[in-house]
């Protein structure tokens, strides 16, 4: 059943007199197709481990209902032509409604029972079910006999439900006994062994493997460890994983395949940690689906140049080969291009250089951090080639994250929105504008706070700056001073105008988000920008300057200007280089870090449920390697590379090499 109906089953029929009560709507929603029975054990696939369970509990119940509605038609009372006749039985009966329910119920229950694999082809097999769902729990010799055979591959598609949905050894051995499920579910050591199995297949075919170095600061672990995956490998998995897309709509493999390659700092199990991912940019894959994230590298440490050039230099070399040489799949060669997207933090270091960028501030443009500022300079436009990075990518392949770009430019204007409104009109202003934001943009959490004289928001998530880009408008009427409302409007307006143009689609780009809007945009923006919040600053005239600047006495001019700190680096690079960027790649929404930043979800739900948390007495099994092998098990397993059979083969060798 869709989880809708599941969900619909659990609500209306499962339970003491549920059934009873509605009954009719059963049948009726079975006769109109709004329930549709499919086979159970694909329940897993929609993430209900549970679906047999329920489904068996509705056959049960039906299966007396059925009969109770039987004899109930064949005690009715049946009128024609205003007078009563004779009883009737059910078999008796002409095609009324009613008996075609009851058929049609009685079709179905036979179908479902089918699926479940329940013999026969008559009503002796719902009494089977009936039967063997009351039974008592078997006995080991029972068990052994029931599963010696391993039916349909049964255990596997257990194994598979079981890692898919993250469910513990005790929950499943729990769940089997307590609803005597002995006969559908697998026993918990036969999945045992198929997992580690599969395990075993894994690291061999992925080329999984433990790193370590050691780290460069004081205040580090000294040795930092981490686990990789073979780049070739993952690449031929990504070909294979969407083979069956392209077949279903006769579809073939582009002559060249693209694929981004990113990277993010986070947070898990106590640890500072690194992890790199692979996002197949190639018809079949959704482009921002967490699913779709291939993990390359895990490592325990902090996001440095350091580390970073360490643990990625074999990586980047897989990549340069495999750039040069291309890939075979199934006789035909195809080519490899890269795209790079990462956040500000970490751009700078994975470039040659690092941190240690002097005095530059960009790293598409020249622009140095004193004049960060100035959005006009033309010399912003011109491409650096002064710098080279860790990967196989030049700065043309290069993109900066949208999701991030959002986030740091939303918070930044709310900053310099609130300390503008609270030199005005101390803490009641800020306190305005924080009422406005939460009632105009929905955001309950959202607050400002007083630092120095400074005021600084709370951070927002991508999707609540989507709200608040959208929303400020009516937060600038309510909030804003009457006579800087024009400017804030505009350059808000200019803002979520510059968002849709990061989020559009190549064809959206070509008609609306054209060169000559984005440079109409801009200009209005800085305009709007600099008199909104630019103040008076003495000014010197470079051409009638002395240019000593240790005895200059020129006569200063006063000017009303922005400086530096009135501009950050993602509003520096979405002004100044998002017009070439989406010249170059056509569309920059599918290339952003959303997904990626999804899988971190997954992978921390796998730390904390099928992982020994780098702790336990697994040698050579970190948490980073338990989660590179849990989901590469779960990716070969649906490209038919991990079966039963293929578990069965090495389990052959197993024992093959322990004999000898």
């Amino acid at each position: 059943m869709t989880p809708t109906g599941l969900n619909l089953l659990n609500d209306k029929y499962i339970g003491p007199g549920k059934l009873a009560d509605n009954v009719a709507t059963l049948l009726e929603e079975l006769a109109i197709g709004n329930i549709v029975a499919t086979p159970a054990s694909v329940g897993p696939l929609w993430g209900m481990p549970d679906a047999e369970t329920t489904i068996g509990a509705v056959i049960t119940d039906l299966t007396v209902k059925l009969e109770e509605a039987k004899k109930t038609i064949s005690d009715m009372e049946t009128l024609k032509d205003s007078t009563r006749t004779a009883y009737k039985t059910f078999e008796d009966l002409g095609p009324s409604g009613k008996r075609k329910r009851c058929a049609l119920l009685e079709t179905k229950l036979k179908n479902m029972c089918k699926d479940m694999g329940l013999p026969g082809d008559n009503q002796d097999m719902l009494e089977d079910f009936i039967a063997r769902s009351s039974t008592s729990e078997p006995d080991e010799a029972t068990e052994r006999i029931l599963w010696a055979d391993n039916p349909d591959g049964v255990t596997f598609a257990n194994t598979w439900s079981k890692m898919r949905e993250l469910i513990g050894n005790k929950q499943y051995h729990g769940f089997r006994r307590d609803n005597k499920l002995h006969h559908l579910l697998a026993p918990l050591h036969h999945v045992k062994e198929l997992k580690k199995l599969g395990q075993q297949i894994t690291e061999e075919q992925m080329g999984i493997k433990i790193f370590s170095f050691t780290a460069e600061y004081p205040d580090e672990d000294p040795d930092v460890t981490g686990t990789s995956v073979f780049f070739d490998a993952v690449i031929q998995l990504a070909v294979e994983l969407v083979q069956p897309w392209l077949k279903k709509n006769h579809r073939r493999l582009p002559p060249n395949l693209k694929f981004k390659i990113t990277l993010d700092g986070r947070p898990l199990g106590g640890h500072d940690q690194v992890a790199v991912g692979l996002v197949p940019l190639i018809p079949g894959f959704k482009a921002q689906s967490s699913f779709s994230v291939l993990p390359l590298m895990i490592f325990n440490g902090k996001e440095t140049f350091h580390n970073l050039k360490q643990s990625l230099t074999g990586l980047a070399e897989d990549m340069e080969r495999i750039k040069k040489d291309g890939i075979i799949f199934e006789g035909e060669k195809y080519s490899i291009t890269y795209l790079l997207c990462v956040d500000m933090s970490s751009l700078w270091k994975i470039f040659k250089g690092g941190q240690n960028a002097g005095d530059n501030f960009c790293t598409w443009c020249m622009c140095l951090k004193k004049d960060r500022h100035i959005f006009t300079d033309p010399v912003f436009q011109e491409l650096r080639t002064d710098l080279v990075c860790i990967f196989p990518v030049s700065l043309t392949q290069v993109v900066f994250c949208g999701l991030h770009a959002r986030m740091r430019v939303v918070g930044k204007m709310l900053n310099k929105l609130g300390t503008a409104l609270h030199q005005v009109g101390k803490m009641d202003a800020v306190r305005k504008l924080i009422k406005a934001v939460k009632e105009e943009a929905g955001i309950n959490a959202f607050n400002m706070f007083q630092v120095g004289k400074k005021i600084q928001a709370t951070a927002l998530i991508g999707g609540n700056c989507t709200k608040v880009l959208k929303a400020m408008g009516r937060i600038i009427d309510r909030a804003e001073i009457p006579n800087q409302k024009a400017f804030s409007h505009q350059m808000w307006a200019d803002l979520l105008w510059f968002d849709q143009a990061m989020r559009a689609s190549a064809e959206d780009v070509t008609k609306t988000y054209t060169p000559a809007a984005l440079k109409s945009h801009m200009d209005s923006f800085t305009l709007a920008y600099t008199n909104r919040y630019a103040e008076l600053r003495p000014y010197v005239d470079p051409a009638g300057c002395c240019s000593s600047p240790d005895t200059c006495r020129c006569p200063r001019a006063f000017r009303k200007t922005l400086e530096a700190g009135d501009v950050n680096y993602y509003l520096h690079t979405i002004v100044c280089h998002l017009p070439s960027m989406l010249d170059r790649h056509g569309a920059l929404g599918y290339l952003s870090q959303e997904g990626f930043e999804a899988s971190h979800k997954i992978q921390r739900q796998i730390y904390a449920k099928a992982t020994n948390r780098d702790g336990g007495k697994l040698k050579g099994r970190t948490a980073a390697t338990m989660i590179l092998i849990h989901q590469y098990w779960l990716l070969l397993a649906e490209a038919g590379r991990l079966t039963w059979d293929s578990c069965q083969a090495i389990k052959a060798r197993n024992n093959k090499t322990q004999k000898t």
